[in-house]
């Protein structure tokens, strides 16, 4: 709830093993499978695969987690019809998918949709990689409320034109933000050791820093409201500053990032992006007057300049499922 994350379906590996006995059945009868000397079942791949044997059913009759895991992919090939099924699942298990996917292309004859591996990086904390084997544990839950609870101490020294409802508010965008944006913001195959320092830094490529850009593009909107400025849509855009060249560049370049990031799997590409994004706003802002400047169509281009860059960073940050508070 937290995350914002919301899921169609939740079926457990249990749930396919019903299935499996006509799995094992339709496996043998396309000769994917052979049975070995003590009896377990098993796929042998060609030398050009370069890919050890998968083993699919133990002699005594057990199912692995190989067998479910085709199941699961024969069922939502024949529920959904996609064109391709994503894995999000640790980097260790490429070697397994490699081997899955290959039978399946073997068991389906290559007619099936495409089944990619997305493999990430491992997170760790400070003190060393979590074990639940050694009780070092650490829940999405308790990160979450714990940079909840470090935003709003934030909030608190920083931010005091915020009623205590807006800080409450700003306090969850911000903290769970920082979390999702420490991850997401990261390649997605690396391993990362968790920083909260790093996380939820005011500076520098960090989620609040991209919301703190954000709430400032709002602000300069609100202060033009309140000096009865409209803004004029149609007018001829007037730049007059290096600056505001690189950033409308910039931002025509938002589709392209997106594309990429579809790509290649990659959020980490949406996200540099929009600090980029981010950090070249903040020097448009550091040289421009905007909402002050005293020339009508200097300043009705850049209005619309720093709107179009809050909306480009707004939209950024949603796709990493990441909220923007109007003020900070």
């Amino acid at each position: 709830d937290l995350l914002g994350a919301r899921f169609e379906y939740m079926l457990g590996e249990s749930y396919y093993v019903k299935m499996l006995p006509s799995v094992f059945v339709s496996l043998a009868e396309k000769k994917v499978t052979e049975r070995d000397e003590e009896g377990a079942v098993a796929v042998n791949f060609q030398d050009s695969d370069k890919l050890s044997r998968l083993v699919v059913q133990k002699s005594d009759g057990t199912s692995l987690y190989a067998s479910r895991d085709l199941a699961a992919l024969a069922a939502r090939t024949k529920w959904f019809d996609p064109e391709k099924i994503i894995y999000v699942v640790g980097g260790d298990q490429t070697e397994y998918f490699k081997q899955v996917f290959k039978t399946f292309e073997k068991w389906t004859e290559g007619k099936g949709p495409q089944a990619e591996h997305v493999g990430f990086g491992m997170i760790s904390l400070p003190e060393g990689k979590m074990s639940t084997r050694r009780g070092r544990v650490v829940f999405l839950e308790e990160v979450l409320e714990e940079a909840i609870t470090r935003a709003k101490k934030i909030i608190d020294e920083k931010s005091s034109n915020l009623t205590e409802d807006e800080k409450e508010k700003a306090a969850q965008q911000i903290g769970v933000g920082a979390v999702i944006y420490f991850d997401l913001g990261q390649g997605r195959e690396r391993n990362i050791k968790f920083d909260w320092d790093t996380a939820l830094s005011m500076d520098g490529n960090s989620a609040p820093y991209i919301q703190y850009t954000y709430a400032r593009s709002k602000a300069i909107e609100r202060k033009a409201k309140e000096n009865k400025i409209t803004v004029d849509q149609k007018q001829e855009v007037d730049y007059q500053m290096p600056v505001e060249t690189t950033l409308v560049k910039h931002l025509a370049r938002f589709p392209d990032a997106v594309a990429r990031s579809i790509e290649e799997n990659k959020p980490s590409i949406v996200a540099e992006y929009t600090y980029k994004t981010a950090d070249i706003f903040n020097q448009f802002y550091k040289q421009a007057a905007i909402a002050v400047e005293p020339d009508p169509a200097i300043r009705n281009s850049r209005l619309r300049l720093s709107a179009a860059a809050g909306q480009v960073i707004k939209n950024g940050l949603y796709l990493l499922g990441i909220q923007t508070p109007d003020r900070m």
